[in-house]
């Protein structure tokens, strides 16, 4: 949520230089062309800029609520200083999910002696919905937080009910703000739709109940 303040705050600078410069410029020459004219191409090659290169993605969802895809750098920032509750790690570059876990891990669990406690790992054959609660619900032990990766699920595979059953657990963790879990998708077992712009049923399902953050392929 700090990026999106932040993207929104840096066009308002951007508007605001646009603003002072008009105003010396039309001091210097009263017959400069219409200010809001001016204004807004200030504003629209900004808004251009930020798009383009995908520095964040902002998708709208229903309700007017506004998901936001960051991405592995912005993440292993984050989970430093000041980690969320619940993230979806989805992309092509697989291998780099794997190390993005293991920095969550040096973040949030960084004494062996209680990784037993506060490290938790569902795969596809222990997780399920109740599983993931029962992981959720202990305090963690001589630390501030728990961390809980879920690895190893198809979401492509799932039912919609399923999908739902999975959404509802990472609900409750509102209840349980001491965990942060890690759902960590492989590239092949989420669509995510025509492009971040167009995201598919799953991924706005997920973004409801999860930061989605993106590993694509570096070119």
């Amino acid at each position: 949520m700090l990026l999106l303040y932040g993207y929104f705050f840096n066009l308002f600078l951007w508007k605001l230089f646009a603003k002072l410069f008009l105003e010396k410029a039309e001091t210097a020459s009263p017959r400069l062309p219409n200010k809001s004219n001016f204004e807004n191409l200030y504003f629209s090659i900004h808004l251009i800029f930020v798009l383009k290169f995908d520095i964040i993605n902002i998708i709208k969802l229903k309700g007017g609520k506004i998901m936001e895809i960051i991405k592995e750098a912005d993440f292993r920032k984050e989970i430093k200083s000041s980690p969320k509750s619940a993230y979806l790690f989805f992309g092509e570059e697989d291998y780099m999910k794997a190390f993005a876990v293991k920095k969550a891990q040096e973040a949030i669990c960084p004494d062996p002696a209680f990784a037993f406690f506060n490290e938790i790992h569902l795969d596809a054959l222990s997780y399920s919905p109740n599983a993931l609660l029962d992981a959720m619900m202990p305090l963690p032990m001589m630390a501030d937080r728990k961390l809980i990766t879920v690895s190893g699920l198809d979401i492509n595979a799932m039912r919609s009910n399923e999908l739902d059953d999975l959404c509802a657990v990472m609900a409750k963790l509102e209840d349980y703000d001491y965990n942060t879990v890690i759902l960590n998708v492989a590239s092949d077992k989420l669509d995510v739709g025509y492009s971040l712009k167009k995201p598919s049923a799953q991924l706005k399902k997920l973004g409801e109940c999860a930061s989605l953050v993106n590993f694509e392929k570096n070119s």
